[in-house]
């Protein structure tokens, strides 16, 4: 329903999703159809040994190294697919995710204004 709100033109942020490619092209599909310019996507690089340290350290009961290490394979095998997709389109820009919420915050702010 938000998309059909015509203010959603000037941007709007899907976080975690698409998660698959047949999301990713069903999505696509839709924004195209709704009449949206083209979708730019946010890839946050984080490597897998901060990751871990940052879910474990989270204090949820379901973050153990067994399940961080599942949803990490997890993305690799789903969502990578959509990173591709994306690129092959020029429509993705990767930002270090390495530093506070504030700095990461203002390389997305500036990547996003550049291009």
């Amino acid at each position: 329903e938000a998309l059909h709100d015509r203010e959603m033109v000037k941007g709007f942020i899907l976080d975690g999703f698409p998660r698959t490619l047949k999301q990713a092209v069903a999505l696509d599909a839709l924004l195209s159809e709704m009449g949206y310019p083209q979708v730019k996507v946010i890839n946050i690089i984080v490597n897998d040994k901060e990751l871990m340290r940052r879910m474990l350290g989270r204090g949820r009961k379901d973050d153990t190294e067994e399940t961080v290490r599942h949803r990490l394979n997890v993305y690799k095998e789903q969502t990578l697919p959509v990173k591709e997709h994306y690129r092959k389109k020029s429509a993705i820009f990767d930002i270090e995710g390495v530093g506070s919420i504030e700095e990461i915050n203002k390389k997305i702010i500036d990547k996003l204004k550049s291009g």
